[in-house]
This record gives structure tokens, C-alpha cells and sequence, in this order.
């Protein structure tokens, strides 16, 4: 009551302790009073809740698509809207249009134009323009952020989509040799899986298991990977 600014706090509160209901409702009511960046945190708590209804996440689209009219559509909101999407297999086309309208008002938030890469590569069956316009925006990410070892993970993953594993294999072995994560080590046995290496594929994936692999470590699109995987070598 003494800080009328920190609502959202109190709304991602809710949103970590379960309440979503609640959380989703003082975003509508209190949202258009806040700072954008304040929403961001919220809606990142609520899209982690996988007790969410379905019910719930159509509430909370509406609750964003509202908020974002209301605000002239910031770009903070948009991206609140794009990472809401990409969460839901069913709305990536969604995803698709509010990355390329962060594009066009923010030419360089470099973070866009790596999402939408992968949203590009990783569609069931992704055209030969898709393909070639995801490489072109992922070294487009590199050339704006000036951190190529950051996306060289991103880039194998649109040379996985493209069948070109012996690059992907090359920019992985970079991108480990930067940092190794378990979702790298999957990326590459991934890589390995496509390039029929299943013995290199298997050790890969379960030096990923080692350092943590988790599927909930993978946006939703690169699921159907992780099954792939996961029933040739488990």
C-alpha cells in the first residue's frame, strides 16, 4: 500500500508461489501504470508455471496484446509477447511477427534477430529461403553484438536445419571450446545424430546427462530434437 509503483512485484510474487490467477489478474489491472520493464519479470514467472491452464495462458495473451496497445507497443512488451509465444508450440507464427516488429523498431537489439533465426530453422519443415534467411540473421546477431562465440551455438543449429553438419560440428567445437553448457553438448550430439556418427552422438549426449541436460533446458521447438535423440539412444 505505501509503494503503489512495486505492484508488479507483488504480482510476480504470485506468479513464483503459483497463484496465477491472481498474478495474470494485477497485470491487467495494474499493468498500463507500470514500467515496462517491470512487466517482463512477471510474464518470464508466469511462462515458467507449467501448472498454468490453458485457460490461463489465453488470459495472459490477452492481458499482453492489451497492454501493448495501451503502451504504443514498446518494444519491452513485444518481447514479453515474442518469448509468451515462442512458449507456445501453437503460437510460433505469433512469435515469428513480434520478432520481426522488434526488428523494425529496434534495428539493433541483436537478441531478436538470433530468436528469430532459430524460429526459422527450427519449423517442422523449414523452406530454402527460411534456411537461408535465418543464416543471414544470425551474422547479423554477431556483427551487432561483436560476441560471435555467443551465437556460434545458435548458427549450428541452423546448420543442423540446412544438413550442413560438418559446419555445425566446427562452430560447436568453437562454441564448447568458449564455454561448455549441457545444451551445447546436445546441439552437437544432434549434429552427430545427423551426420550418422552415432557412437560420437551417443558419448556427446550423455556428457550433456553429466553436466546437467535437461529437456526443459530447450525452447519447445527444439523438443521434437530431444525425442529424436532420446529414443535412438536411451
Amino acid at each position: 500500500a505505501e509503494r503503489p509503483d512495486q505492484k508488479m512485484v507483488l504480482a510476480g510474487f504470485l506468479a513464483r508461489r503459483g497463484s496465477i490467477s491472481e498474478a495474470i489478474a494485477m497485470l491487467a489491472e495494474f499493468g498500463a501504470q507500470a514500467d515496462p520493464g517491470q512487466i517482463i519479470p512477471v510474464v518470464g514467472s508466469l511462462i515458467e508455471r507449467q501448472d498454468a491452464s490453458p485457460g490461463d495462458r489465453k488470459r495472459l495473451k490477452m492481458v499482453l496484446l492489451d497492454l501493448a496497445e495501451k503502451k504504443k507497443r514498446p518494444v519491452p512488451l513485444l518481447i514479453a509477447l515474442a518469448v509468451f509465444s515462442t512458449a507456445q508450440p501453437e503460437l510460433n507464427g505469433d512469435a515469428e511477427k513480434f520478432y520481426r516488429e522488434i526488428i523494425e523498431r529496434d534495428t539493433r537489439y541483436f537478441p531478436a534477430y538470433n530468436n528469430l533465426a532459430m524460429l526459422l530453422a527450427l519449423q517442422p519443415s523449414p523452406s530454402k529461403d527460411q534456411l537461408e534467411e535465418a543464416l543471414s540473421l544470425i551474422d547479423k546477431a554477431m556483427q551487432l553484438s561483436g560476441q560471435a562465440a555467443a551465437f556460434l551455438d545458435s548458427r549450428a543449429v541452423v546448420y543442423i536445419a540446412r544438413n550442413e553438419t560438418e559446419k555445425a560440428l566446427k562452430d560447436l567445437d568453437a562454441a564448447l571450446a568458449d564455454e561448455v553448457t549441457p545444451v551445447r553438448l546436445f546441439h552437437r550430439a544432434w549434429a552427430y545424430h545427423r551426420a550418422g556418427k552415432e557412437d560420437e552422438a551417443r558419448d556427446s549426449l550423455q556428457e550433456a546427462r553429466k553436466k546437467g541436460f535437461a529437456a526443459s533446458l530447450l525452447s519447445p521447438p527444439e523438443q521434437g530434437a530431444y525425442l529424436e535423440l532420446k529414443k535412438k539412444y536411451e
